[in-house]
């Protein structure tokens, strides 16, 4: 579909590609990050593996093709459209929304979201109902409506604040610096350095760099998203005053 509406006069508007913009490297951390946000799912994966010893190799060739799908689908967009898709907020509206290829890919997304979004929030679900509810086996028969009120009701507040947020990419990338990528980096490598205490000198470096880039990495993205949202969330009070 991409490809389909390139022929589109607005394809190359803008001037060319910039294969390296320092300036927004900060948001292209959060949003990459992001992109894998799967990472919360990990641990529930691993428990109900029924061989968890192979976890490792599902890990990485899950990694591995994500990695590969994201670069074959982004690459020939941005090589596509240029800087041009700095003034969308989301990609389906470069598409020519008359075609029915773009109706197509619309639905496939409807369709993506209904089934991936309660995968990723069950971590989610998890926590709040163990606060919530007693997790004893033997549970009142209304258990289940106010579980499913809870989980309504968490939607729900997603829903809206995507809705509320002027630049959602900004937004993304404060989630993606704050939550993903701690989860994806810091986090697993202050768990490896104490179940693991006889560890030799390179991999404590190794460690090292990782804990200290990643906490470099989620104050900048943090910093830069949340001055960027302050500033769009300035412009349209200053439009609409």
């Amino acid at each position: 579909a991409i490809i389909h509406s390139g022929s589109d006069d607005r394809a190359h508007e803008d001037g060319g590609v910039r294969w390296a913009k320092f300036k927004t490297f900060p948001q292209f951390f959060g949003v990459a990050v992001y992109a894998f946000e799967g990472i919360g799912l990990m641990i529930p994966i691993l428990n109900s593996m029924k061989n968890p010893e192979r976890f490792r190799l599902v890990l990485d060739v899950t990694y591995t093709f994500c990695a590969t799908l994201f670069c074959v689908f982004g690459l020939p967009i941005y090589l596509i459209y240029g800087d041009y898709l700095l003034k969308i907020s989301t990609i389906t509206s470069i598409l020519n929304q008359t075609s029915w290829i773009t109706y197509v890919v619309k639905i496939n997304l409807c369709i993506a979201l209904l089934c991936s979004y309660p995968v990723q929030m069950y971590p989610v679900f998890q926590i709040v109902e163990g606060y919530l509810f007693q997790t004893s086996l033997k549970m009142p028969s209304y258990f289940d409506l106010r579980r499913n009120v809870v989980r309504s009701l968490i939607v729900l507040v997603t829903c809206v604040i995507a809705i509320m947020i002027p630049d959602f990419s900004n937004f993304m990338s404060l989630i993606g610096a704050l939550g993903c990528a701690s989860l994806a980096f810091t986090f697993p490598a202050l768990f490896y350095w104490k179940v693991t205490p006889d560890l030799s000198w390179r991999m404590q470096v190794v460690l090292t760099t990782i804990i200290f880039f990643s906490i470099f990495a989620i104050g900048l993205t943090s910093y830069v998203s949340v001055t960027d949202l302050v500033d769009s969330l300035g412009n349209i009070t200053a439009s609409i005053g």
